[in-house]
């Protein structure tokens, strides 16, 4: 929902932006969210993130499991832990990318 847009010559302070072709796109965040708040959250959820994978390396790493398993069950832990990892570097990326 944007109720409009404005050309400035520099990017607000507190303002989130990206760069689409040669043009810099801020969207300024100030008094909109709790940043440190949103830090918190998306720390958490990399917490939660990351103990699924030390879980699913955990599995990986234990002979019994990956001797006795059928070959697509461990496939499958293979492409989950590829899949958290994924969503690790978004997270990391999302709390780089909040204005400091």
């Amino acid at each position: 929902r944007v109720d409009g847009y404005d050309f400035a010559e520099s990017v607000p302070e507190g303002a989130l932006q990206t760069v689409v072709g040669e043009a810099t796109i801020a969207l300024p965040l100030a008094g909109l969210i709790d940043l440190d708040a949103e830090r918190a959250r998306l720390s958490k959820e990399i917490g939660k993130v990351e103990a699924e994978i030390a879980k699913i390396d955990g599995k990986l790493a234990n002979k019994n499991f990956t001797d006795r398993a059928p070959a697509h069950v461990v496939e499958e832990q293979h492409t989950r832990k590829a899949a958290f990892s994924t969503e690790v570097e978004k997270l990391k990326t999302a709390i780089e990318s909040l204005p400091k």
